[in-house]
């Protein structure tokens, strides 16, 4: 079983009220037989900085002027954030198994698409994308192995939302059937290789989770802001450059 554990840039701005030229969503996959491991070292990391079991971490609590109240990695100095995120990505990126995929949305463009009307309509067709990669992932592997998808949770009327597009991606695939042919999805689709439906869990008690949101925080820094330092720590570990800016199907 491997498990996709799911986080986004930020949230999808309505037409008309674009500011950022990109749009992430993606994360980081996780083999069950790995998953123990991984989840005891991140502990260890996280203890070895003084923080709790429970302590959050999140792309922005890395940032020198994020004072959040909510922020637990207030206490450290700079120097000890970076550090602790270097430990972070060494760690996600020593396991030959885990893999790290995403779509990468010129927002934009994407609006110019006729189906896309609406921020429900852009993040269902960019969540697709990310669902469809993965289960060509699966069907790939030597043993066809299953999966599930992971994602934090929102509001709860984002997340019926998400539950159903979900399950219309899977049991009404020939919906989408038209997305990015070029990294060959359409025949990938009719594997039955996912496992229940989308679940949702806050991400406060999600390792795989926090892993997602720092890996997606530095893909998108590099598109975004021109600023790879935090990318080229993840690079090894991507799955496919083909996932790299979307524009049309």
């Amino acid at each position: 079983m491997h498990l996709l554990f799911l986080d986004e840039s930020g949230t999808v701005p309505p037409p008309d009220k674009i500011k950022d030229k990109y749009f992430v969503i993606g994360g980081v996959i996780i083999d069950e037989k790995d998953w123990h491991d991984i989840n005891r070292n991140f502990i260890s990391i996280k203890n070895k900085y003084g923080l709790s079991i429970d302590s959050e971490i999140k792309w922005r609590y890395f940032s020198p002027t994020n004072k959040d109240a909510s922020n637990n990695l207030i206490f450290l100095d700079q120097n000890q954030k970076y550090a602790l995120r270097e430990e972070l990505y060494a760690l996600i990126t020593s396991y030959e198994s885990v893999k790290i995929i995403y779509s990468l949305a010129d927002i934009r463009e994407i609006y110019k698409l006729t189906p896309i009307t609406n921020q429900d309509n852009f993040y269902g067709y960019t969540y697709s994308l990310v669902i469809a990669k993965f289960k060509i992932y699966l069907n790939n592997l030597s043993n066809k192995a299953n999966g599930i998808v992971i994602i934090d949770n929102r509001l709860p009327t984002d997340d019926k939302k998400l539950r159903t597009f979900h399950n219309e991606f899977l049991y009404a695939l020939k919906k989408i059937s038209h997305i990015n042919k070029n990294i060959g999805i359409e025949s990938s689709l009719a594997s039955n290789n996912l496992i229940e439906e989308v679940f949702i869990a806050p991400s406060d008690h999600s390792m795989g989770i926090q892993f997602a949101d720092i890996v997606i925080g530095a893909v998108y820094r590099k598109y975004e802001k021109n600023d790879d330092k935090c990318f080229s720590r993840i690079q090894k570990s991507i799955l496919s450059e083909k996932s790299e800016i979307i524009k049309f199907p």
